[in-house]
């Protein structure tokens, strides 16, 4: 256990290793009854380490509505013909449905390598009115196992390259307000910081260099180092003490104004 509150907030929230699960109970259950007696709302085509295999999200409603129909109470793995269901996903409560990309070892699902005989595959956890939350689950296709970890992290926007995931990872928030500004009324908006992480090789940071990458208002800095500097970028627990801008704007006079630092810069709209 970390010795201070400082480190343990680095570590819980900055830096997330994904720990083995191998000293709980089987992750992969065989149950082909629930499954012979629920719904697929979703399945994917994987092969990996020389093992086919299929995903399956199913549900105990045979129809949906709309925005509902991707996801599913029952994740499975179809295996050699064995049915298992993957236990242990947040208690067994709540409703799952795959993130998507074509990959070459999965036909329509999230998936990446991470050793010679496991494969990380991807899903996401409902948590709406809020973004979902990210579940990973490292599969060993020849021994039938799995390993689960609920990053309690959720993913919104996110795209793949090579062997890492960069997603952003926030819960927007805004206060709104007025403001006196030059004379003039202004609307005032406290926002929460966009962030964006970076899956690779069994663990999760912050990713820097996209976060202000896919930034709305980044033209307002000067460049990467003023963002570092205005967001309190502490490179050694690699996380921003400060996580929130503020932004006014008068669409009357056509002008939008950020705040950089202890000042404002203002553009037209």
């Amino acid at each position: 256990m970390l010795g201070d509150k400082h480190k343990m907030k680095a570590n819980v929230f900055f830096l997330l290793f994904l720990i083995s699960l191998h000293a709980n109970a089987s992750s992969l259950s065989e149950l082909r009854d629930l499954y012979d007696t629920t719904f697929s709302r979703d399945n994917s085509y994987c092969s990996y380490n020389q093992s086919r295999f299929e995903l399956q999200i199913r549900s105990i409603d045979r129809y949906s509505q709309p925005n509902d129909r991707d996801y599913g109470e029952f994740p499975f793995i179809v295996s050699k013909g064995i049915r298992y269901k993957i236990t242990n996903f947040n208690k067994n409560i709540g409703r799952f449905r795959f993130i998507y990309s074509k990959e070459q070892e999965c036909s329509k699902t999230l998936a990446i390598p991470l050793n010679k005989e496991e494969i990380t595959l991807f899903y996401a956890l409902d948590s709406r009115p809020h973004p979902d939350t990210l579940i990973l689950v490292h599969f060993n296709p020849q021994k039938a196992k799995a390993r689960i970890i609920n990053t309690e992290l959720p993913i919104k926007e996110y795209y793949e390259v090579g062997d890492k995931l960069y997603f952003s990872s926030y819960i927007p928030k805004t206060n709104m307000s007025t403001i006196d500004f030059d004379g003039h009324q202004y609307t005032l908006l406290q926002s929460v910081l966009p962030q964006w992480k970076i899956y690779h090789q069994n663990k999760i940071t912050n990713d820097l260099t996209q976060t202000f990458n896919q930034f709305e208002w980044k033209n307002y800095f000067q460049d990467l180092n003023e963002f570092k500097k205005h967001f309190e970028w502490n490179k050694k627990t690699q996380s921003f003490n400060k996580e929130h801008f503020e932004i006014i704007f008068n669409y009357q006079l056509k002008k939008r104004c950020l705040k950089v630092l202890h000042e404002w810069r203002c553009r037209a709209i």
